[in-house]
């Protein structure tokens, strides 16, 4: 049982060094004879050849154990992943077909005030339900609490934009009219109003 001793002996090397031991053995079992014949490698292979057999068969089963849990680990995942999107894509039109006007001019609010994210109530309720749907998504941990409310950094998910049109953002489709322009300023958020008056009361003070 000496031998058995010795194979486990062998399986407690990194994982790297028995992939050596397999290369190695493997190559030394596969060479042509001619390039044998021509590295001098005969008397090595003759006195030593009975052991390649046997170690590349141990190292190449042990790293197939290991290996093999993560390919099937790694496919999975992916799997999931691509599973995952694709749900996200299948119900994402029906979702933005489907926002409220409110909802629609929240989200016009990245493209009035021309940024990525935006600071919005963390209580309003266009606000939580765009994040239930995973339209919107929150930017950072931060939250600035006022009087009037909590509040924190919003950004659109970019899988979600990526199927946004001029409706969405409750936007005409040509160009505007000074009566659209008039009724998209009279339709911006309440909160707007009093996040403006704080901001520049906070700058005054610096």
């Amino acid at each position: 049982m000496e031998w058995l001793a010795k194979v486990f002996e062998f399986l407690k090397l990194p994982t790297k060094i028995i992939a050596f031991f397999a290369f190695i053995s493997g190559l030394l079992l596969f060479i042509p004879e001619k390039i044998v014949k021509t590295l001098r490698l005969t008397d090595f292979i003759n006195e030593f050849g009975k052991y390649f057999g046997i170690a590349f068969l141990i190292s190449s089963i042990y790293l197939l154990f290991i290996f093999i849990p993560y390919f099937i680990k790694l496919l999975s995942a992916k799997y999931k992943n691509h599973k995952a999107n694709k749900s996200f894509i299948n119900s994402i039109e029906e979702t933005l077909n489907g926002l409220s006007y409110p909802e629609k001019c929240l989200l016009r609010e990245f493209v009035l005030q021309n940024k990525n994210v935006i600071e919005a109530p963390i209580e309003n309720t266009e606000v939580v339900s765009l994040l239930n749907k995973g339209i919107i998504q929150y930017a950072s941990n931060n939250v600035r609490s006022f009087i009037f409310g909590h509040f924190a950094c919003i950004q659109i998910n970019e899988k979600a934009k990526k199927y946004f049109t001029n409706d969405t953002y409750g936007l005409p489709n040509k160009e505007p009219t000074e009566a659209d322009r008039r009724k998209i300023i009279q339709e911006r958020p309440d909160f707007l109003t009093r996040l403006e008056y704080v901001n520049n009361l906070m700058n005054g003070l610096r």
